[in-house]
């Protein structure tokens, strides 16, 4: 008689279960994004009367097209942390009235109010010292490459933060090349949960270094759908019966 290997319910689920993901996918790209740019000029007491601002919390992107998962996702400013440490989304006043900036090279900034006066170099367009843009993705994703520009030998490290718990990615100014001017950083296919706050920040050794973000690649990721319990009894039962008839047959 035939011996045949008999299926658990886990095996059976592992069968069916299929995840998918992209080799290539959508692209944040801040020369194309205007929801994050608040003009040439931001920052003063005059924006804070205007409620049709954009570069603020709360302003998104257009849906992002990933054309290898059809799927598409939205990302939306959560935070914008000012050089002194204080938060836009905490507060309305002259200390935490933030902006993101995009630049007429298409590279995206955190604006800390003008009205403070703080005297940083590229104040308007670029992350300086303690800045940070916090978003968050509407899909589950995974984080490609980033596209940073303006970094020099004196900076020490910029930062990926994620509030899940999960490591912090390190943009160390070791691994660029001063003469590029733009450098692309390798993210890894970085999974990434849906909502969850990453805050791209920036801690350095001077207070004259700046740096600026091109661009944020990343895979959309469709989600896996997990078997109801009684699903996976079913499954189970039904291979139970397929191994049966085997047996009768052999």
């Amino acid at each position: 008689m035939k011996s045949f290997p008999k299926f658990s319910a886990a095996a059976l689920v592992a069968a069916f279960a299929v995840t998918t993901s992209a080799n290539a996918g959508a692209i944040l790209d801040f020369a194309n994004n205007d929801p994050f740019d608040s003009g040439a000029n931001p920052g003063g007491a005059e924006d804070r009367a205007d409620t049709t601002l954009v570069g603020v919390v709360g302003s998104q992107s257009g849906p992002l097209a990933d054309d290898m998962s059809g799927l598409s996702a939205v990302v939306t400013t959560i935070d914008i942390i000012g050089a002194d440490g204080t938060s836009a989304a905490d507060g309305t006043g002259t200390d935490d009235f933030h902006e993101t900036n995009v630049l007429g090279s298409g590279f995206l900034g955190v604006n800390t109010d003008q009205d403070q006066d703080d005297g940083l170099s590229n104040d308007a367009g670029n992350f300086n010292p303690n800045e940070g843009w916090v978003f968050n993705f509407s899909n589950a994703v995974e984080l490609t490459s980033i596209v940073l520009g303006g970094f020099t030998a004196t900076e020490q490290v910029a930062e990926l933060q994620f509030n899940d718990g999960s490591a912090a990615i390190a943009l160390g100014a070791g691994i660029f090349d001063e003469d590029a001017g733009t450098n692309t950083i390798d993210l890894g296919a970085r999974s990434v949960a849906a909502g969850t706050e990453i805050t791209l920040s920036f801690v350095s050794t001077t207070g004259d270094d700046t740096f600026n973000v091109g661009s944020i690649g990343f895979n959309v990721v469709p989600d896996v759908v997990v078997p109801e319990p009684a699903s996976i009894a079913l499954l189970g039962l039904g291979g139970l019966a397929i191994a049966g008839r085997r047996r009768k047959q052999a």
